[in-house]
């Protein structure tokens, strides 16, 4: 679940059907209407990137303390 790269990580019906959570699942699962779309991150992730972004997060976050 905390793989990085998101094609590699588990998905969520096989989180949910990991003998981890057996124990956590009192009711049959519900469904969702639609399916999450992860369009937004799907982009190029390279050290360039990563840093812009950082930078930008951090400038928007410090908008809240003024």
């Amino acid at each position: 679940m905390l793989v990085f790269n998101p094609y590699k990580r588990y998905s969520v019906e096989e989180c949910l059907d990991h003998m981890y959570f057996e124990n956590y699942m009192d009711e049959p699962r519900e469904e969702a209407e639609c399916i999450f779309d992860w369009s937004w991150d799907d982009f190029e992730l390279t050290k360039e990137t990563l840093q812009k972004m950082v930078w930008k997060e951090s400038l928007d976050f410090h908008k809240e303390d003024e």
